[in-house]
């Protein structure tokens, strides 16, 4: 039996979905061995979540014309969170990936990773947390400001906090380096 042939990618961008409060984009070169670019988009910058999903798309093709984009890798949707079904989360991820395949499927190879698959070939295991992302982009690239201030509109208030969403996004982005055998025909989200 004839062994499948790895295609092999070079701008790699991870994106990590996040939650309500902002998505991290991170564009790697396998080529060149590092790390070209990287940006949070804040949904609160935005006046509907409509303009959000337009905001990160339309950061996107900058990304896309200035250095092009191979592949895209984001996270599979986590159906349940500590034991609970959070629909509205679900729906709100679904939005901004089906969004992101409609824009890209035809530019450039889309796929879906588990968060724990990611995380033990970058990060080293399965279960590492939120800190083992920020204290390798910490290590690794101490250029990368991991801190962010998030605009709190209802309490109308500003908060300092670690920035998961860049650093997952960055680590996502680097996951081809390790291993290409993250990429199953079934995560690959291309409209055909």
């Amino acid at each position: 039996m004839r062994k499948k042939e790895i295609k092999k990618y070079n701008n790699v961008l991870g994106i990590d979905l996040g939650g309500a409060s902002r998505n991290g984009l991170a564009l790697y070169s396998n080529k060149d061995k590092k790390l070209l670019y990287h940006k949070t988009i804040k949904r609160y910058e935005a006046s509907s979540n409509l303009e959000h999903r337009n905001n990160v798309i339309m950061e996107m093709k900058t990304i896309n014309e200035e250095y092009g984009i191979d592949i895209i890798i984001f996270e599979a949707i986590r159906l349940f969170s500590y034991g609970k079904i959070q629909l509205q989360t679900i729906l709100s991820l679904n939005k901004m990936q089906t969004t992101i395949i409609n824009e890209f499927s035809d530019i450039c190879d889309i796929y879906q990773v588990d968060v724990r698959s990611w995380k033990s070939r970058v990060l080293g295991s399965a279960n590492a947390d939120k800190s083992f992302s920020l204290m390798y982009i910490k290590n690794k690239y101490p250029n990368v400001n991991i801190y962010d201030e998030i605009y709190h509109p209802r309490i109308k208030e500003t908060e300092i906090q670690l920035n998961h969403d860049i650093c997952d996004a960055i680590c996502i982005s680097e996951v081809l380096k390790f291993d290409n055998s993250i990429l199953q025909d079934k995560n690959k989200m291309n409209f055909k």
